[in-house]
């Protein structure tokens, strides 16, 4: 009986192996791309934050724009036109408040640094913090981001003549402009964005030499870490509207910095810890900036063209990000 059997199972098992590599062979799927859509001509491009009603992007441009200075403009998506607005130092940034279309945090105005609210126009300056000293030391402010109901800021300050980035918070529409610590290392934290959910902020920190991507929470000041990548460095996160997926643009290690064209764009799903493979190109995608309603993330892609300036060849494109998870779920 046994080895009856063993016989049925010897005919059977060449058949289950062929039917199997028969279906790996008709199998032709394609692995799922994200759509792209470039909605500028060429020119000098860096993405900031979007209008809350994701009808606007605000960037700062020179050319491409109109050639002039490095100055700060809304480009409406549906109209294709660029709406100038002030004209800062190079060195600034601004973050659009989620919750007020009319209200803009930028890190210069002009020639004066620090944090200003301004209004859509870049005009009616209102100086909520000087970068000057505080508590003992002075520093320097990079780009913050707002907290979902538009009554806080996370903002990373560097102490002066040091490496020393950390964390802070403001409450930019209260009357007292008091800076909340949320870090103290003796490394760097940047590239804060502050959930949608509300109850944290994701960033980048280099720890003994890795650049990898952390989240704090804002009430127990409790730090997780979320990638650990020691071949390869994160920068240019972003959220989804609903706090569940976290973007990011992830190189591999080597003597060039975080806008290699070696970058892809991967989704981090908070809750399960999936990662989805978002992006695969050969050109540089610089700055990531994920749409309030969801449908849009839009990138700086920079074009490799010989004898052209390095950064005179980018261009605004959109990834249609909520039709690739709904691909991707399906």
């Amino acid at each position: 009986m046994m080895e009856e059997t063993m016989n049925k199972c010897k005919q059977i098992i060449p058949i289950l192996l062929l039917l199997l590599v028969t279906s790996c062979l008709q199998d032709d799927r394609s692995p799922i791309i994200a759509e792209e859509t470039t909605i500028t001509k060429q020119g000098q491009y860096w993405i900031e934050s979007w209008s809350p009603d994701s009808k606007e992007i605000l960037l700062k441009c020179s050319y491409g724009c109109e050639r002039s200075p490095s100055f700060y403009a809304r480009f409406n998506i549906e109209q294709q036109e660029f709406v100038r607005m002030l004209a800062p130092a190079v060195s600034g940034s601004v973050a659009w408040s989620p919750a007020d279309e009319n209200i803009i945090a930028v890190t210069r105005y002009i020639s004066a640094k620090g944090l200003f609210l301004v209004d859509k126009n870049g005009e009616n300056p209102q100086q909520v913090l000087e970068e000057d000293e505080f508590a003992g030391w002075k520093y320097r402010l990079d780009k913050g981001s707002w907290s979902p109901d538009g009554n806080r800021m996370v903002l990373p300050l560097q102490e002066e003549n040091t490496s020393t980035w950390d964390l802070f918070v403001i409450a930019p529409m209260s009357q007292e402009h008091t800076l909340t610590r949320l870090t103290t290392t003796p490394e760097w934290e940047i590239g804060p964005v502050w959930s949608p959910k509300g109850a944290e902020i994701a960033f980048v920190a280099a720890i003994n030499e890795e650049r990898d991507i952390y989240v704090i929470d804002v009430s127990t000041l409790v730090v997780e870490r979320l990638t650990h990548s020691p071949d390869v460095q994160e920068a240019h996160l972003t959220w989804s509207p609903d706090g569940n997926w976290l973007a990011y643009k992830q190189v591999v290690n080597h003597e060039s910095q975080t806008d290699s064209t070696n970058s892809k764009v991967f989704l981090y799903n908070r809750q399960s810890g999936k990662t989805l493979l978002f992006i695969e190109e050969g050109e540089s995608l610089l700055t990531l900036s994920w749409s309030p309603d969801g449908q849009w993330i839009a990138a700086v892609k920079e074009h490799v063209i010989p004898g052209q300036i390095d950064g005179d060849a980018r261009s605004i494109v959109l990834f249609d990000v909520a039709t690739f998870l709904e691909q991707v779920e399906q």
